[in-house]
């Protein structure tokens, strides 16, 4: 296997558990990740180095989860809207997607979404 393709594989894993079944309303389980590339790091290099500068001799430990106030959002707009396709798109219009995304931990960090706590995540209107 290449290097591009084991970075790209990793990468794909990665993603998948930030996003699994996020627009589902029972997805409150816990997603697990071990890789050999620090993806913190990666992301918020601003310089736009390659993934493989990033590779470590210690695999980390990923685990991507919801936070209390992410499962009390989707609570409160799936009772609202419901989980049919009908509602799902008003659910995502209305909501920032971004907002819904697991939040990411390892042993060393908890890298949280920067969410203003006072604003809610979801926006409500009423339609006729």
């Amino acid at each position: 296997m290449s290097l591009k393709t084991k970075e790209i594989e990793a990468l794909g894993e990665y993603q998948k558990n930030v996003t699994w079944k996020f627009l589902k309303e029972s997805s409150d389980e816990a997603m697990n990740m071990k890789s050999d590339y620090d993806f913190e790091k990666w992301l918020k290099n601003i310089e736009n180095s390659s993934l493989n500068k990033y590779h470590l001799t210690n695999q980390i430990n990923y685990k991507f989860v919801y936070t209390e106030r992410q499962k009390a959002e989707k609570k409160d707009v799936f009772k609202r809207y419901g989980t049919d396709i009908n509602a799902l798109s008003k659910i995502v219009v209305r909501i920032d997607p971004e907002n819904w995304l697991r939040t990411i931990k390892t042993k060393k960090i908890i890298l949280d979404k920067k969410i203003d706590p006072k604003r809610s995540l979801a926006r409500y209107s009423l339609s006729n």
